[in-house]
């Protein structure tokens, strides 16, 4: 299920939009401080607790939901790099 059609179920039937509406951007960054602000805005949604047992019951690819980062489907501490790690600087 694509993260637009998980988001569109988990807001359907409710009356006021939530605080991430409109900023989607922010809650797919891969920048650490995107990412603690999304989990900030989730602090204080309605929704933040179905949004969050939606994502862990649809393996949501990536992205914060419901306050919780996901990483390949699954809630992770922090974002793990892509590629290949550094050398170490010899000293």
């Amino acid at each position: 299920m694509s993260a637009l059609m998980l988001m569109s179920k988990i807001l359907d039937g409710i009356d006021t939009a939530p605080p991430c509406a409109g900023r989607m951007r922010l809650f797919f960054s891969h920048h650490p401080v995107d990412i603690a602000e999304a989990k900030t805005v989730c602090r204080g949604c309605p929704v933040a607790d179905a949004c969050r047992a939606d994502a862990v019951a649809h393996r949501a690819p990536e992205g914060v939901w419901g306050g919780a980062l996901f990483q390949c489907g699954v809630p992770v501490a922090a974002r793990v790099p892509v590629g290949r790690p550094r050398k170490a600087v010899a000293p």
